[in-house]
């Protein structure tokens, strides 16, 4: 992990920002211990997530945290799990960080996961501590939950509560999203007694029951989308007609790519405020992007405009001792 180097490119709306990861070369990747590729699985201010689900045959999933402040990247053990015989099962693109309440510059990184054998509604709770980790090194703090409040037929054998992203609030709850169905909520994730759950489905006439082994056919990131804005949780699912405004055709309620575009859509004002091209040819894989809805560029960019402003400040201060002293 330590031969990894970040590049971010930061970038306005409505361009993409993005992160590469430098590593070294594949002959030499497994001997140096790092990972070969990973998807970004959230962000939370200033920190960005990487998970590549089964390192090793060894290894569980492996996390690495990167701080785009301070420019650093931390490895996060895998979860507990027995390497031979895998007892995990892992729900979707679940990792995600909140703000750790006991103190305001900590963070907690949180997943969960359901037992290969009993399945759902069965699940476990991992969440990882920086402050323990600043203490004694860190470690996964475990929470059974014997049963999820989930409806009873999205735990099988047909349905199954699979998450598609997940994101947290600034009061500390972690939201873990079924775009077909609804969001599995998470509060008070390290109190004695246990985290509290709660089942929110998505508003009427959203949600569709797929079976588990066809659900990839409906595309859910590719058409639905959450996120929280400006406090609150807002979800967004487009419904393309027979031909629209940026070249998407719909035969047999089938889409058939003409061209790409990023679309930047105002949830407020309820309307499209710019399209960028991101292929010159429709492009099956782009149907799927690997994009994340993210305040992390805005933050940055506060980050960087409030240390600018204290590099301003010290200098007319010490300007202002030098005037004194002259």
């Amino acid at each position: 992990m330590e031969a990894m180097e970040p590049h971010p490119f930061l970038a306005d709306p409505p361009q993409v920002s993005s992160l590469q990861m430098m590593s070294p070369t594949p002959a030499h990747a497994q001997q140096l211990g790092s990972i070969r590729d990973g998807d970004i699985a959230s962000t939370h201010k200033g920190i960005v997530v990487i998970y590549r689900p089964g390192c090793s045959d060894e290894l569980g999933g492996c996390y690495l945290l990167y701080d785009a402040p301070t420019n650093a990247l931390t490895a996060i053990p895998p979860l507990p799990d027995s390497p031979r015989f895998r007892t995990l099962l892992y729900l979707g693109r679940t990792a995600v960080l909140v703000d750790d309440s006991r103190s305001a510059d900590d963070y907690i990184l949180a997943d969960i996961v359901t037992n290969s054998g009993l399945g759902l509604p069965e699940a476990t709770i991992f969440a990882w501590s920086s402050l323990t980790m600043k203490k004694s090194g860190g470690e996964w703090v475990k929470s059974s939950i014997p049963r999820l409040p989930l409806p009873a037929h999205l735990c099988g054998p047909k349905h199954l509560f699979q998450i598609d992203l997940a994101f947290s609030l600034d009061s500390g709850r972690i939201c873990w999203v079924d775009l077909l169905q609804g969001i599995l909520f998470c509060d008070r994730i390290l109190a004695p007694d246990g985290p509290k759950l709660g089942f929110l489905p998505l508003p009427t006439g959203y949600c569709i029951d797929v079976h588990h082994r066809l659900r990839h056919q409906m595309m859910p990131l590719a058409r639905r989308s959450m996120a929280c804005v400006s406090g609150a949780v807002k979800f967004v699912a487009l419904v393309p007609a027979q031909v629209d405004e940026f070249g998407i055709v719909v035969v047999d309620d089938d889409l058939v790519p003409v061209a790409n575009y990023m679309i930047r859509f105002d949830i407020r004002q309820n309307k499209v405020l710019s399209s960028t091209k991101i292929s010159q040819h429709g492009e099956l894989q782009w149907l799927i992007p690997n994009l994340i809805a993210t305040d992390f560029t805005a933050y940055l960019q506060d980050h960087q405009r409030a240390e600018e402003a204290g590099k301003v400040g010290a200098s007319a201060k010490g300007k202002r001792k030098q005037m004194e002293y002259y």
